[in-house]
């Protein structure tokens, strides 16, 4: 009886001869070493680096969401510095529509008494 490593490596040994035998030694080789870098190196990196885009995407959701917050809240101190600036021009225009009544009363008054020098003469 055989034991099944010895048939295994017995299929695995045809497996060769055939392909040798098929394609020639140089391409039989290729396949080969083909097989076990696609197998060992290539398939294990393009997973990485499936991972890594992935984690990419989600970095750019996370920091366009962030952007977003951020324009917002930008937006709320803006509006708030447009409300003090407008509160501020109307106490403005308050103070100077009051200081222009006070002035004319005042230019009214200096009038008056160039007005009685004038006619004193």
């Amino acid at each position: 009886m055989r034991s099944a490593v010895t048939v295994s490596e017995e299929q695995q040994g045809g497996v060769a001869v055939q392909l040798i035998s098929k394609f020639g030694l140089p391409t039989a080789l290729l396949l080969i070493v083909g097989y076990f870098l696609y197998g060992d190196i290539i398939k294990p990196l393009a997973g990485q680096y499936q991972e890594l885009l992935l984690e990419v995407k989600l970095n750019n959701t996370e920091i366009r969401k962030g952007i977003l917050e951020l324009g917002e809240e930008n937006r709320k101190r803006i509006a708030k510095i447009e409300d003090q600036i407008l509160a501020n021009s109307e106490l403005i225009a308050t103070g100077i529509k009051d200081v222009a009544e006070r002035n004319s009363k005042e230019i009214e008054r200096v009038e008056g008494k160039l007005d009685k020098v004038l006619e004193a003469r």
